[in-house]
Order: C-alpha cells, then structure tokens, then sequence
C-alpha cells in the first residue's frame, strides 16, 4: 500500500543527516522508486548523483553556473529513456524534504508523523497527472498539455472538471498540440497541429469528463458492443 511506502519515506527523511548522505540501502532506494511512481512518474531507475541545470540569473549571457535540482535528496531519476528526468528528480527532492519536515515547508510548525503523511499523501495525489482520454477505437487519445515547472516542482495537474480551453492538450500518437476548433453550429473539433487527425464532439461538451465521457460511449457504440 502507499501508505506503508510514505511511513517509510518519512522515517528515511527524519532519520539521516543529507548533506552526509550520499548514497543508501537498496531497501531505502526501492520506497523512493515507489513514491515517484506513485506520483504519475515512469521512473526506469534511480541513481546516486546530482542533476545539474545553468543557474537563472539576471542580465545577458550565461555565467557557466550550475545549480542541483535535487539539492537535498542524494539520487536522481532516470526515465524509460535512459536519460535524465529533471521534472521526476526535483519533485522526489521536494517530497523528501516535505516528509523529513523541512521548515521551508511548513514554517514555525513541527508536524507530527500522523500530519507528514496526510501531507506527503496529498501532494502525491496532487502529482498524478490527468488520465488520458481515449478519443477513437484506434487509440488516439488526449494527454493533458504538460504543466510548467515550479520552483519546487509540486504542481496542479488537469482534472476532470476541469474547462476545456482552446488548446486542450497533446496527441498521444505524434505528440502534437491539439486544438479545439467551431466547427458548425452544433459541433467542435479537435484539430491535431502535429499531423491530420481530427475528431468532432458536440460543442456543448465543456469539460474533460464531459468529453472523456462522449467518447467513451462513442467508442462502445463504434466497437458494436
């Protein structure tokens, strides 16, 4: 259960000195790997090291100055594409210091082990992305357009009931932009800018459920079901 694999996380955070850790027991290594699947991630493993960005600076030109995105936390993210994965690595970092207490979370406040997991929980489920929704049998389907990385990487993801806007996320099959386009009076269509696909909808649809339930009934009805 993630609730084990959490209690674990905050009695690894609580209980080791970070900036003397550089590596740890495989047992430890294995709850952070749960946690960042557990928060929407594909991890493909975790490594010990820092993963390095330029320093954001003021003024022209770039200084050469590099700054860790896991500060704290002594092991990187690896994605299923054998490189490095800053989006996975800076939210582990930030939910380890959020489990270990850090005071830049929660500030003048020492919360007790019942508080950190409520914690911990909630900013796991606040990770996992929008579920994509399925648009045809042919298993095109709409990703939600990727958020913007925060400083400390926790951010809000599309929900349900969430509005459709004019760009309403990516196409699973190319990785295009898709939009939404008036099509007739009665009608909308999601235009991909990445290739040709195109799918109509009734333009009365305002959310993703409400679009993720027309075209699952459009679907079954499509599949002879």
């Amino acid at each position: 259960m993630i609730t084990d694999s959490v209690k674990a996380l905050i009695t690894i955070a609580l209980g080791r000195d970070w900036h003397r850790t550089a590596e740890l027991p495989s047992e430890e290594v294995e709850t952070l790997f749960r946690i960042v699947r557990a928060g929407g991630f594909e991890p493909k493993k975790l490594v010990p090291g820092k993963l390095l960005i330029p320093c954001r600076e003021l003024g022209p030109g770039s200084t050469g100055k590099t700054v860790a995105v896991n500060d704290t936390c002594p092991y990187k993210v690896i994605g299923q594409d054998d490189t490095d994965d800053r989006r996975a690595t800076g939210w582990l970092n930030s939910i380890l210091r959020l489990a270990g207490n850090y005071g830049s979370w929660v500030p003048g406040k020492v919360m007790c082990p019942e508080g950190l997991v409520t914690e911990v929980m909630r900013e796991i489920d606040r990770s996992v992305p929008l579920k994509p929704i399925q648009l045809t049998l042919d298993d095109d389907s709409l990703k939600e357009c990727p958020p913007p990385i925060t400083d400390s990487y926790f951010v809000d993801h599309t929900r349900d009931h969430f509005l459709l806007g004019s760009c309403v996320g990516i196409h699973n099959k190319c990785g295009g932009w898709v939009y939404r386009k008036l099509a007739t009076e009665a009608n909308d269509t999601l235009d991909c800018k990445g290739c040709v696909f195109r799918t109509t909808f009734p333009n009365d649809i305002g959310t993703y459920g409400g679009l993720r339930q027309f075209c699952a009934a459009k679907i079954v009805l499509a599949s002879g079901q």
